[in-house]
């Protein structure tokens, strides 16, 4: 059985962002998944325009970050935010 689906907000920054021409967009994801599923699911079938930058970008949910085999539980009107990498200086 498919987990319920949640409509949370998608939010592009930096390289995302200009790929997709916008800040952020509404999109129903599972509730229950893996970060590396959430990521296949958004990079790869939802916005294979983005599929060149995934390698590159961490996810994090309500303002936390989460790793690839992390379990991440989708609540409405949660925050998933595209991360680009992170640099010194």
């Amino acid at each position: 059985m498919e987990p319920e689906r949640m409509k949370v907000r998608l939010l592009f920054f930096a390289k995302a962002r200009e790929l997709m021409e916008r800040e952020e967009e509404m999109v129903y994801l599972p509730s229950i998944s893996t970060c590396r599923e959430l990521k296949d699911l958004i990079f790869n079938v939802m916005f294979s325009k983005l599929a060149c930058i995934e390698y590159a970008c961490a996810l994090a949910v309500d303002l936390k970050y989460v790793r690839n085999h992390d379990e991440v539980r989708l609540l409405p009107n949660s925050q998933v935010a595209m991360i680009p990498p992170l640099r010194g200086g």
